[in-house]
């Protein structure tokens, strides 16, 4: 409820190193958090700022600061569906009063409860139980809050590519995926 950016940059800090760029090569840095780095450095290497726009690169929580905020999850899907979801975001975290109804709809929600909803809806999709209901009744709310706290047609235009997903179909495309694979055996 209370993370803020300096918990952020402390998370990154925090956070061990995989490796380091120096000469156009990689430097495996075993056992080495960013702070230490900044502290002491790396067989002679002081830390610089080209190493922390690196070290935002190579961690990878689902929302990540980059130049901007990365949604992780949103990376690997088709153009429409990646435009709906920043759409759905953006009428969420653009509006005082959305961003609010989200805090009360989640406030019975414990990171654990965050991290299980998550694993099961990879394999459950949609059908996940959650503190809230179901997963498809809660994106079906959030749908609606977000449709509500765009401005842009265009945007709305973006965001109208869920509907079929979560009021005809109830369905998301990974479900799809998971029913194909339960039907493939193997030798």
């Amino acid at each position: 409820e209370d993370f803020n950016i300096e918990d952020y940059i402390n998370y990154v800090l925090e956070t061990p190193m995989m490796f380091l760029i120096h000469n156009q090569k990689h430097i495996p840095v075993p056992h080495l958090t960013f702070r230490q780095f900044m502290q002491h450095g790396y067989e002679g290497q002081p830390a610089t700022l080209q190493d922390w726009h690196h070290m935002l690169t190579t961690i990878f929580p689902e929302a990540r600061l980059k130049k901007c905020v990365e949604i992780r999850s949103i990376d690997r899907n088709p153009a429409l569906f990646a435009m709906a979801i920043i759409a759905l975001c953006k009428g969420i975290l653009y509006s005082a009063s959305n961003r609010k109804k989200i805090k009360e709809i989640f406030k019975l929600w414990h990171i654990q409860d965050l991290y299980k909803a998550l694993e099961e809806a990879s394999l459950n999709g949609l059908k996940t139980k959650t503190p809230s209901g179901l997963l498809l009744e809660l994106a079906q709310e959030i749908y609606h809050l977000a449709y509500q706290g765009l401005i842009s047609i265009q945007d709305k235009n973006f965001l109208e590519y869920l509907r079929p997903w979560l009021f005809e179909i109830k369905k998301n495309p990974a479900q799809f995926q998971i029913t194909a694979s339960k039907r493939l055996t193997y030798p």
